[in-house]
């Protein structure tokens, strides 16, 4: 069965777009921003529980009549803030963060009765240095999550993280729409800390080659020397025998005392068995 749509439903969505656009408008127009066009006729690129995106591309603010039937008129200031300071960053970096609050800022329009002052010399007031912005520590800082659990702090980019998010990884750009299922976050931070830790290793290992290569050097010369020359003494083989002739001596010797007692040997075995 068909649900017959009221006149008040469809006036009241009708005053919705058009807030969605007055406010679109006025933050860009304070802003200085190119005006983008907004899309109410759905996206095949919205996934669940989106409330809406921009496509920079085209330069392209898509929010479904889905979306427009669940937020009341401050949070459809709130997603248009978040939206139109997609136009300067991309990301959910700190910076984008800044811009955010700068948009919310833009979009503020005060109630009736109330004196609001556009220009003013804000230099003659605030001194000119970076705004803190401190990071959510109830919900998850991770902008696929953003559940209420315990937190813990990610020593790189210092922002609150549960513990499916906690572990930091390279950012990766363009969108995944299978994102809110991975754990871990993107962090910006974590990949200068992957630099200087390779930087690192790299400077150890080349300090251990290079030892490792000095020391190898140092053994070979002590090893081995170029000038070398024999202590082997042969003078105990040689005696003189006349004009400074050297002649070996103790082998000669040997001989002639072997053949002495071989013919000494034999003479008795003569007498022994022939003369006798």
């Amino acid at each position: 069965m068909k649900m017959v749509r009221s006149h008040s439903f469809d006036k009241l969505l009708e005053l919705k777009r058009e807030k969605v656009m007055a406010t679109v408008h006025r933050i860009c127009a304070k802003r200085g921003l190119p005006l983008p066009s907004i899309n109410f006729e759905g996206c095949v690129e919205e996934f669940e529980g989106q409330l809406a995106h921009y496509h920079p591309d085209a330069n392209t603010i898509c929010i479904s009549e889905r979306q427009l039937i669940i937020q009341n008129f401050d949070d459809l200031d709130a997603t248009m803030a978040h939206e139109v300071s997609h136009i300067l960053v991309q990301d959910h970096s700190p910076r984008f963060r800044e811009e955010e609050v700068t948009s919310n800022m833009a979009g503020w329009k005060p109630p009736g009765g109330i004196v609001h002052i556009t220009e003013w010399n804000k230099s003659a007031i605030e001194p000119n240095k970076e705004r803190e912005i401190k990071p959510d520590m109830i919900r998850c800082n991770y902008h696929f999550c953003r559940k209420k659990a315990d937190l813990t702090q990610c020593h790189h980019c210092q922002n609150y993280y549960c513990e499916v998010h906690l572990e930091p990884y390279e950012p990766k750009l363009g969108f995944h729409p299978d994102s809110t299922s991975n754990s871990g976050h993107p962090c910006a931070p974590f990949v200068d800390y992957l630099a200087d830790k390779k930087k690192a290793e790299d400077k150890r290992y080349a300090e251990a080659l290079g030892k490792l290569v000095k020391g190898k050097r140092e053994t070979v010369s002590n090893d081995y020397s170029y000038d070398y020359a024999p202590s082997f003494d042969y003078s105990a083989y040689t005696h003189v025998i006349s004009n400074n002739e050297h002649e070996p001596a103790t082998p000669k010797s040997n001989r002639n005392w072997l053949i002495l007692l071989v013919l000494v040997v034999a003479l008795f075995l003569i007498y022994l068995f022939f003369i006798r």
